[in-house]
């Protein structure tokens, strides 16, 4: 793959990275401590069965695990829109190929399919503020 293709696809690594960890500093963090404290309460409750405690310990992480599935969905929805572009590049390249019968691509549709992959990257690169706001949004209402 050529280097313009391969940064381009580092900066959507990177941007998603650092969305990622800004969303785990400013929400996920400050949702596992009041979880892990309501935890810490289910267990200091010396009356409850053990079953009870545990089902007590479940309910208090369930805000976590719903963002935590919010997150993951997003990220893999993300990653299917960026694949089927790509794909979409990979097919036009290929439907502009002669029919020689050689699999090799000519410099001008290695170039096409470069700028193809490149402008998918770049389409794809500014969703991630979307994505961000969207799931920032979603997060209180969990």
């Amino acid at each position: 793959m050529e280097q313009r293709v391969q940064e381009s696809l580092q900066k959507i690594d990177n941007e998603a990275s650092n969305m990622q960890r800004d969303i785990e500093k400013s929400y996920i963090r400050k949702l596992q401590g009041k979880s892990m404290r309501k935890g810490a309460e289910c267990c200091d409750n010396m009356v409850a069965s053990a079953e009870e405690v545990q089902n007590c310990i479940k309910q208090s992480q369930q805000p976590l695990v719903k963002v935590q599935a919010l997150i993951k969905h997003e990220l893999e929805d993300f990653q299917q829109r960026l694949h089927r572009c790509m794909l979409s590049c990979q097919d036009k390249a290929k439907d502009s190929m002669t029919t020689s019968g050689s699999m090799q691509m000519e410099p001008k549709i290695e170039k096409m399919f470069g700028d193809c992959m490149c402008a998918c990257a770049d389409e794809h690169l500014k969703l991630l503020p979307l994505m961000k706001q969207r799931l920032i949004t979603s997060m209180p209402k969990i």
